[in-house]
């Protein structure tokens, strides 16, 4: 039995064309907590099925598109160079596994706690200009 907010988080992902996520890379891939909250909503039966014929998922969010934006505290280069095996897990087994068709990936850098406030408004313009153009 699913807590009454996934629950409202499976409705939210049933009623959206496109779903953005957003989290930080925490040693080396998405944090415990979002993985969690993947394996809880994108279960058999809402995310995938297999059929009885074959042993073949079926896709049952193939109508779906994604963005991805991720924060990381190091450096632009190691992600330039690694950053696409990073996310392989949530692009290849748990998006295209569901059918949710990834349109953009983005990567913001050096984010730590001293960011002046001129980064972090060029940051959220940024969000917001892909927000625009992915979600439109």
């Amino acid at each position: 039995i699913l807590e009454k907010d996934l629950i409202n988080s499976r409705k939210l992902i049933n009623w959206a064309d496109h779903i953005v996520f957003i989290f930080p890379i925490w040693w080396g891939n998405m944090p415990a907590l979002f993985k969690g909250f993947i394996d809880r909503i994108f279960l058999p039966g809402f995310a995938f099925k297999y059929r009885k014929e074959k042993n073949i998922p079926e896709k049952l969010l193939k109508e779906k598109t994604s963005t991805l934006i991720m924060t990381t505290g190091g450096s632009k280069l190691p992600y330039f160079f690694f950053g696409r095996i990073l996310i392989l897990p949530i692009t290849i087994s748990i998006l295209n596994f569901t059918g949710i068709k990834v349109k953009k990936i983005k990567f913001f850098n050096s984010i730590r706690k001293d960011l002046s406030k001129k980064r972090v408004e060029k940051i959220l313009n940024e969000v917001e200009g892909i927000a625009k153009r992915d979600v439109s």
